[in-house]
């Protein structure tokens, strides 16, 4: 519509004092403006620029149009046009810049701040002040203001509007007390702080990772040249060979070391020479020493300098999980995918103890030793090192060390967070070891993701981000307490989790809730791989065509900060995406979305499929077609994963989130759903186990089985997923159930996940061998809702139900409930 008066001019209140202030404080070369709408504080603050003489600029961002890849990529730039419409608050902006005359003072960037922050980022644009507009706090979140908070220049400048209790104070106070910068000054509604030109603990903690990030990263693409470069000179002399590959100090990669290994062997194959793998290396990759005496005249220079393999008895075990029966054996992936999904019984998790001893420690990789006796300890050692690695300088190490990295990349969310967290937990929980006096021993290049993770774990176990330590690069440690290492690292590798032990993934749901990030907006998402060399889908493009039919979102998670990734999972109920390690984020999610995980057939694993549903997540894979290359890309039928969209009950988009509470929409839709017990519910028909007699053949009824508590903390035993809803609007959900006489639980009832409880009525356990009727009243708070049957009981009890309904409004005041399996008002009988 026109711009009238009030939104065509610019406001001539007062601007706050604050404004004036930080420009004759810090004279800024670079100032932002978020959310400056008609153009009132941008314009005094350029003015404030201008009249001081001071050579600097305003940019102003506020939500007009565009996304932020267009204003970074040239081929993408020319798609903006020029606005040149009088209508519009961004007129009304341009003219109330132009009447003022300070077109050359105000760049308009007209982006959502959560997109025009990278774009600064891109260009490495620091801003000197941040001046945060009315609301945008609120709009923004605790994950905003961080990243924000982040580009600001040390030194610099964050003046925020809108700062009184019940606005948006909550989040402005969150962020800063957690940087140690609480109280904050403010006067009339309006804060200002600087930011410490040395900055506190916390972003001292992020710039050393940063630091030790690129300094790792730097150190492991050396290793990789140094390695690969032994395989592409075919002219090498066998012994210069030789010495290179036992003297390479960096990450084991072995399918690296094994091309090494067979062009060696093919090397000294010459003449009636014949020589196997197993001849000439152990089963750890060390060159074998009676190798070396049998064959000296073969390779006369050669000289092979190990540490001896040491007996693993002479460290103290300590059981911290017992072994349990697996109950998602029958979940399992098809074979190549299949690494531990399919085991039927999980081996027990220990933790073993000795000292003082040396450790040998890479950001890759790591070897314990004790250099006085000659000897290492394999169990604890990702792979043998000769004894020109322990020429690294030394470092004197007087705490206790827990070694919680393990052979894996901790660069890789899923190794860190699903191994290496869990380990460190399980060990503080078990009461072993004091928590103030240990170091624990992590690696990989980190970021972020690393920065989020240790905080929590230092939250929930009152630990100091310094006592986690991620090498830069080799050193050898002289420990002179006790060392801790894991049974999970080498001897039998529980990926993920501890095959998702309950008492695992629980450590790590705690870790991701203390990670605060808010739901993103958008509910179903595509996670795409197409800005990575590796595993991609190549027929992408046909399947989020596809996908955007039914709401669909592409997000490539490498340009979003780490909260906006985490914020991306939390927000979808329905997350599809190829394997890879952004999968570990489902973790983070706090409800019981929909995955659909994409698979080459020939290389992947069970990584995210164990704990999805571990968490009682719905997942489904689909299998795909893979390609020729070593790349291993490979393609995905649309139509497949549409199918499995359709058998999960999403046949269209998600309701508009602006619909009117007070007309649902006509085609709800109910889905059952089995669970997240070993046992799923059985439906029957006519069959009478309690000796009541035959139940009607017309009507379905299922059995429901509680598992070991022990083994399966989620009481859930079966649930309807509800979809079409509309936010704000009141549904009901309902079975009658027959509780048995025997039964030996404490509760059945239906709780619901993603919408706000009005009412419920739970099973009376004390009425057995009768159907009675369960039922839950709620308020939607998403389009997609959970109504979720709930058994707390002990091992093997039973129950059954039948009469599953759904449907809009509460029910009927008065409404007999042993009849709720009819049609009500809006809903359907499932």
């Amino acid at each position: 519509s026109p711009v009238g008066s009030p939104v065509g001019s610019v406001d001539r209140s007062e601007p706050h004092r604050y404004l004036a202030e930080g420009i004759e404080t810090l004279h800024p070369a670079i100032v932002v403006d978020v959310g400056c709408g008609t153009g009132a504080s941008a314009i005094h603050l350029a003015a404030q620029l201008r009249d001081r003489g001071i050579d600097g600029v305003v940019i102003a961002i506020d939500t007009w149009r565009g996304s932020w890849d267009h204003w970074v990529e040239d081929e993408r730039f020319h798609e903006l046009g020029t606005p040149e419409s009088d209508l519009g608050i961004f007129a009304a902006f341009l003219r109330n810049v132009r009447d003022a005359g300070l077109e050359d003072r105000i760049v308009p960037l007209p982006l959502d701040p959560r997109e025009a922050v990278q774009v600064l980022r891109h260009f490495n644009i620091l801003p000197e002040i941040v001046h945060i507009g009315t609301g945008q706090a609120i709009s923004m979140g605790s994950a905003g203001l961080e990243v924000w908070w982040t580009l600001l220049a040390p030194g610099g400048l964050m003046i925020g509007g809108d700062y009184r209790d019940g606005d948006a104070r909550p989040a402005f106070d969150a962020h800063f007390r957690a940087l140690g910068l609480f109280p904050l000054e403010n006067t009339d509604g309006v804060l200002r702080v600087f930011k410490p030109r040395n900055p506190p603990v916390v972003d001292d903690f992020m710039a050393s990772l940063t630091r030790i990030g690129h300094q790792a990263s730097a150190w492991r693409e050396e290793c990789r040249i140094e390695l690969t470069s032994a395989i592409e000179h075919e002219d090498t002399s066998v012994e210069f060979q030789l010495q290179r590959y036992i003297r390479f100090s960096g990450p084991p990669w072995p399918p690296i070391r094994a091309r090494i290994m067979d062009q060696v062997i093919r090397k000294l194959n010459v003449g009636e020479k014949h020589f196997t793998r197993q001849d000439v290396f152990d089963n750890e990759g060390a060159v074998r020493q009676d190798f070396i005496a049998a064959v000296r005249s073969a390779v006369p220079e050669f000289k092979g300098r190990y540490l001896t393999a040491a007996a693993p008895d002479e460290f103290e075990s300590f059981e911290l999980l017992a072994p349990f029966d697996n109950p998602f054996t029958r979940f399992a992936l098809p074979p190549v995918l299949n690494r531990n999904m399919g085991t039927a019984r999980s081996p027990a998790l220990k933790a073993y103890r000795g000292g003082p001893c040396d450790l040998f420690l890479t950001p890759l990789g790591y070897q314990l030793f004790r250099v006085s006796d000659g000897v290492y300890w394999p169990a604890a050692s990702t792979c043998p090192y000769a004894l020109e690695a322990m020429e690294y300088p030394n470092v004197n190490i007087e705490k206790t060390v827990v070694i919680a990295q393990d052979c894996f990349e901790g660069t890789n969310f899923s190794h860190f967070l699903l191994d290496w967290v869990p380990r460190i937990g399980h060990l503080l929980k078990s009461g072993h070891i004091e928590a103030s006096d240990c170091v624990f021993v992590v690696g990989g290049a980190p970021g972020a993701f690393h920065f989020h993770v240790v905080r929590a774990l230092c939250d929930i176990f009152s630990l100091n981000e310094n006592q986690f330590v991620f090498p830069p690069g080799p050193q050898v440690w002289r420990i002179e307490k006790a060392v801790w290492f894991f049974s999970d690292v080498r001897e039998v590798i529980m990926h993920p989790a501890n095959m998702a032990h309950p008492a695992s993934m629980a450590i790590v749901r705690e870790v991701c809730a203390r990670i605060g990030a808010p739901a993103g907006e958008a509910r179903r998402i595509y996670i795409s791989r197409g800005d990575t060399p590796l595993r991609r889908v190549a027929n992408e493009a046909d399947l989020t065509r596809s996908l955007r039919q039914f709401g669909f979102v592409e997000v490539q998670l490498a340009k979003l900060p780490f909260l906006e990734q985490v914020s991306a999972f939390r927000g979808a109920d329905v997350i599809v995406a190829p394997h890879g390690m952004g999968l570990t984020h489902i973790v983070f999610h706090q409800g019981r979305p929909l995955v659909i995980e994409l698979h080459n057939p020939s290389i992947g694993t069970d990584t995210y499929a164990f704990p999805a549903h571990a968490l009682g997540f719905i997942y489904r894979a689909v299998i795909g077609t893979a390609l020729e290359g070593d790349a291993h890309d490979f393609t995905i039928s649309p139509e497949e994963v549409l199918k499995v969209l359709a058998e999960e009950g999403i046949t269209r988009p998600p309701a508009a989130p602006d619909a009117a509470a007070d007309e649902p929409p006509a085609d709800i839709r109910a889905v059952f759903h089995a669970g997240s017990q070993s046992t799923s519910p059985s439906r029957l028909f006519g069959v009478g186990e309690r000796g009541e007699g035959q139940l009607s053949p017309l009507i379905a009824e299922y059995r429901h089985v509680r598992d070991d508590p022990s083994a399966q903390p989620d009481t859930n035993v079966g649930w309807l997923e509800a979809s079409g809803l509309v936010k704000g609007a009141a549904y009901h959900c309902s079975c009658d159930v027959w509780i048995p006489s025997d039964f030996n639980g404490k509760a059945v009832s239906f709780v619901s996940s993603g919408a706000a409880v009005l009412a419920v009525a739970h099973a009376d356990l004390a009425k057995t061998d009768e159907w009675q009727t369960v039922s839950v009243e709620a308020a939607a708070d998403r389009d997609v809702v959970d109504f979720v049957l709930c058994c707390d009981s002990g091992a093997g009890a039973f129950f059954y139900s039948r009469k599953w309904c759904f449907g809009a409004g509460a029910l009927p005041i008065g409404h007999d409930r042993a009849t709720t399996g009819q049609r009500s008002a809006h809903g359907d009988r499932y």
